[in-house]
């Protein structure tokens, strides 16, 4: 199915950091920033996927590339 997706990230505090929207036929891609344009600080980070209504919840790991 190709219908609305938007994926919600937050900080441990349950605060917002970034809201991703897209399309379930394509890959969404998280470039570590904030909404404000600043990196995120490296950790895990709790994030609701919407999907055409249905919500799905996860955690994922922001690390630090290697160089």
């Amino acid at each position: 199915s190709n219908g609305n997706i938007e994926i919600k990230i937050f900080n441990m505090a349950g605060e917002l950091v970034e809201s991703i929207p897209g399309n379930s036929g394509n890959t969404i891609f998280w470039d570590g920033k904030d909404r404000f344009g600043n990196v995120a600080r490296f950790g895990l980070y709790p994030y609701v996927y919407l999907v055409d209504g249905v919500v799905k919840q996860g955690q994922l790991l922001h690390i630090r590339p290697q160089r």
